[in-house]
């Protein structure tokens, strides 16, 4: 059990003999939830921030957050992973956002900016801590402020702020 639980992607393991000698084992593996790349350097969590390697022969189907991710430690940074995870959680859930996202990029400063598919803007959530409320921001955006303006009009929706929606048409 001890050697077993040395790998990163076991989460548990039980190992027992029977009375007829055969060796019985039981393992849980770890099931990424949200998938870092850092260049060429990527890495897993679970859903209780565990990280752990990407598999060189199996890719999970599960979020991508690319750029500079901040060194995420087992037991460091939980509270940007566990944003992380809320935003995964908040996007695989939307109609309008799980099959259109295109990106989930990370600045040099931990902050996240999202793409859609099939449009222009690039929408700043910044940290990801207020997740609901930021989301809240961008429907207000695409239902009120985009019809106004038309499609294509701004390149950049910042929601990072509260109570604030600043939108720019050049950057």
């Amino acid at each position: 059990e001890e050697v077993l639980e040395s790998k990163s992607v076991v989460m548990e393991s039980e190992a027992w003999t029977t009375d007829d000698g055969m060796l019985h084992v039981s393992i849980v593996q770890r099931a990424p939830a949200v998938r870092f790349q850092r260049g060429e350097k990527g890495f897993y969590i679970d859903r209780t921030g565990y990280a752990f390697p990407l598999h060189s022969s199996y890719t999970a189907e599960v979020p991508l957050v690319e750029g500079c991710i901040p060194p995420i430690e087992n037991g460091e940074r939980a509270d940007w992973t566990a944003g992380v995870l809320e935003l995964a959680d908040r996007l695989a859930s939307s109609g309008h956002w799980k099959d259109r996202l295109a990106s989930i990029k990370v600045d040099e400063g931990g902050e996240i900016t999202l793409s859609m598919s099939e449009r222009k803007e690039r929408f700043i959530i910044g940290q990801p801590v207020d997740i609901d409320a930021k989301f809240r921001k961008i429907d207000e955006y695409l239902t009120r402020i985009l019809p106004e303006k038309g499609e294509g009009y701004y390149r950049t929706v910042n929601v990072k702020y509260n109570s604030q929606i600043i939108c720019r048409k050049g950057i």
